[in-house]
């Protein structure tokens, strides 16, 4: 290091006294001293031993290979291993000459060592990220005796009964699994229960992705614990139960749902997040096209009628509505919303929650509420025909209405209306617009890369993007660490939105209630959702595969004349 002007001599004999008194890595030691940066220490590795480095930010590791060495060891000895094969396991390190650990990793492995190397804090963020909740794991179920959950399937529905400390293991497994759940911004937790043993699997991004395993022992005992959390009844084994519950995690308040399911191998628990704190995008942050957000903003404008989204479950209808009154929200204005259940808490709105259980449905909110002497209404979902009727008739009576329905395009939210008994001359009076949208997962932009789509992607593009005079790049993401090997992350929206004006009630009147049935050029003056989609493969924002994903089959395989 003295001869490479790194360190001083005073430097270095500083920095042996002190490994001589605590047994520090050196390369630890000159680091925490401030005599080298990381970065600086292994570009001195490597000119002075030519061995190679790994970025491990760019690098997707197989949970296979990184639980192929001990905790212990990986804790101890600052290494992580990154790649394996038949004959050969990779360790990333900063410290290449501790040859005795190299000896003790080919005993364990049985297969040759390759030595890459690689800065303190990179080896540190892949380790926590792999053992922290593997350790708290292993560590806890130790304590879990089966003794323990037989005692747990005799007790009754009582946290005494129990005998929950504040340290008991289930309490500090479920809760580290939590934790984990929300620093990966997943939606929902499932703890699924197998012949076996337990998965644990989040929705990460619309994606389900598996985090880990419980031994089929703990599945009792843990399960119990969220119940209980939940304020569910844990001796009710044999049927469906719903639960909730408000979890603090770095000062943040989550709202979590939980649904219990009894299966053929024991109850499954999925348990949603509701991020309440969440901030809400501004309308021109969702991801609409320049036209578009014109036009709806034009919508929003009105002081009557209904604006419907549609969509799938989980494709953010509900965070446009939630941005669409932010938008319009003012002390001039009374908003009050019907919602089952409330996701985020929106200020200077007026939002009710649904409770079945005590008799609160939409129909009877929505009643209520227009005794309130609202300008703007909100309902979660439009889900039977006296809703639909209330809604409508609100609408027709001087207010906004905002809501949702489950149909695959905007047109047919109209036939879900009429097909629920909504006479036809009424929504042409009351809809002012449709808008269905999806979630579209976004490429890595730390692992993007240029790449040829295959031949079916490619007449998939040819028959949607007649909009598009040329054939772009086309991008899609590898797969690194950062997006945990998926090539993706994060999501933005599309959208497909039809304006109801005079030429489209004209369409209506004469029954026109399917997508394909309209003229998309003379009368449908905008865009589809494909074709939207198709614009953000052209930008590099998401892949050819991503949108064939998000798409019906029926579109996916349709090719327009």
């Amino acid at each position: 290091m003295i001869d490479y002007n790194i360190l001083s001599k005073a430097q270095l004999n500083e920095a042996l006294i002190v490994q001589k008194r605590t047994g520090n890595r050196l390369s630890s030691i000159v680091i925490d001293l401030q005599f080298i940066s990381e970065n600086a220490w292994v570009q001195l590795l490597e000119k002075k031993l030519g061995l190679p480095r790994i970025e491990l930010s760019d690098y997707c590791v197989e949970n296979d290979t990184a639980y192929i060495l001990p905790f212990h060891i990986v804790e101890q000895n600052r290494i992580f291993p990154f790649k394996l094969n038949q004959n050969n396991v990779a360790i990333a390190t900063s410290e290449p000459l501790n040859i005795l650990i190299i000896d003790e990793i080919k005993l364990i492995t049985g297969k040759e060592v390759e030595i890459w190397l690689a800065t303190p804090g990179e080896i540190d963020r892949e380790i926590k990220r792999f053992f922290d909740i593997k350790e708290v794991v292993e560590k806890e179920v130790q304590l879990i005796s089966k003794e323990s959950v037989t005692n747990i399937i005799d007790n009754k529905n009582s946290d005494q009964n129990l005998n929950f400390e504040n340290e008991a293991p289930a309490i500090k497994i479920i809760d580290t699994v939590i934790k984990l759940a929300i620093d990966q911004e997943a939606s929902d937790i499932h703890f699924e229960p197998t012949s076996s043993d337990m998965l644990v699997r989040f929705r990460v991004d619309g994606m389900m992705r598996q985090i880990t395993c419980f031994p089929k022992h703990t599945q009792e005992l843990l399960i119990s614990r969220i119940k209980i959390m939940t304020n569910m009844d844990i001796t009710v084994k044999r049927l469906p139960q719903d639960g909730r519950c408000e979890f603090t995690s770095q000062e943040q308040n989550i709202d979590l749902r939980a649904s219990a399911l009894p299966t053929i191998f024991g109850e499954k628990i999925v348990i949603r997040l509701l991020y309440k704190e969440k901030i809400i995008f501004p309308l021109d942050k969702l991801g609409f096209k320049d036209k578009e957000l014109s036009q709806y903003k034009a919508m929003l404008a009105d002081s009557s009628g209904m604006i419907l989204v549609t969509g799938p479950t989980g494709c953010g209808k509900t965070t446009t509505l939630y941005s669409s009154l932010s938008w319009i929200n003012s002390p001039e204005k009374n908003i009050i919303t019907v919602e089952d259940p409330v996701e985020y808490q929106l200020p200077g709105v007026n939002q009710v929650e649904m409770n079945e259980k005590a008799g609160l449905t939409f129909a009877i909110g929505l009643r209520s509420i227009l005794r309130q002497d609202p300008d703007i209404i909100m309902i979660g979902e439009i889900r039977d025909l006296e809703t639909a009727r209330i809604a409508v008739r609100s609408s027709l009576t001087g207010h906004l209405v905002f809501s949702t329905l489950h149909t695959s395009n905007s047109i047919g939210a109209l036939s879900r209306l009429i097909d629920m008994g909504i006479p036809m001359y009424l929504l042409n009076s009351s809809i002012k617009g449709i808008l269905s949208q999806r979630l579209v997962r976004k490429i890595c932009n730390h692992c993007k890369e240029l790449y040829q789509p295959s031949f079916q992607e490619l007449n998939f593009y040819e028959a949607h993007a007649n909009h598009i005079s040329y054939l772009p790049n086309f991008f899609r993401g590898r797969g690194c660490r950062i997006c945990n090997g998926t090539g993706y992350q994060g999501r933005k929206a599309v959208f497909e939105l039809l304006v109801v004006d005079n030429q489209i009630k004209k369409e209506i009147a004469k029954g026109v209630t399917k997508l394909d049935d309209l003229n998309f050029a003379s009368v449908w003056d905008c865009l589809t959702l494909v074709n939207n989609a198709l614009q953000d493969v052209n930008s590099g924002i998401t892949t050819l595969e991503e949108v064939i994903r998000i798409t019906s089959f029926q579109e996916s395989l349709k090719v327009r004349k």
